[in-house]
């Protein structure tokens, strides 16, 4: 009987200290979901940009935005378009499958009116 009462007790406790499988946190944004929320403007990747200075004719044409772009109000985050991501296989901004709706961004996916961009999803 004590054995019993034990056994009842301690699955309650771990049931209880267990993380739900539905989960509280904000689920990964696919492209095709992220286009839904984003009736105009480009869906971006962004990930944290690193501190590092360096030179070089490539290394000025990304700091500068003609390729990828600094966005997220200013936090100092690296972006690139979804499109951009795709055609030159930029694996560090994303995880791709398939398609658009088995591809996700690894950071922070964002829309990008006229430039301005805003966070519309952790990844």
């Amino acid at each position: 009987m004590q054995f019993t009462i034990a056994t009842i007790v301690g699955f309650a406790m771990f049931a209880t200290a267990a993380p739900s499988v539905m989960g509280s946190g904000q689920q990964k944004l696919s492209f095709d979901q992220a286009k839904g929320q984003c009736s105009i403007g480009d869906i971006y990747c962004c990930n944290p940009s690193n501190k590092e200075e360096t030179s070089g004719f490539l290394n000025n044409l990304l700091q500068n935005g003609l390729i990828l772009k600094t966005a997220i109000d200013g936090s100092g985050s690296s972006c690139a378009t979804t499109s951009l991501i795709k055609d030159l296989n930029l694996l560090d901004f994303a995880e791709q499958g398939d398609d658009d709706k088995d591809s996700f961004c690894k950071n922070v996916i964002a829309c990008c009116p006229n430039g301005d961009c805003a966070s519309i999803g952790k990844a």
